[in-house]
């Protein structure tokens, strides 16, 4: 049984056709910044109970762009 031939070049779609193909996700292109929180549960060695939570604070920038090659960086 023969293997298919893997290509060597692999050609992306051109940004409009991509972007239609988005919908509604292509809205999301561009910066993001936001408040928040993290919450991390873990062992508590110190205190003698099974898990210690951790709360904190967060300043977050997303950045997507509706280029397919490029992934949202954060």
């Amino acid at each position: 049984m023969a293997s298919p031939r893997i290509p060597s070049i692999r050609v992306s779609p051109d940004r409009t056709s991509v972007g239609t193909k988005l919908g509604f996700l292509a809205e999301l292109a561009g910066t993001w910044e936001g408040e928040g929180f993290n919450l991390i549960a873990r062992p508590d060695k110190q205190g003698g109970s099974p898990l210690f939570l951790e709360l904190n604070q967060t300043f977050e920038t997303l950045s997507c762009s509706s280029q397919r090659h490029v992934p949202c960086v954060r």
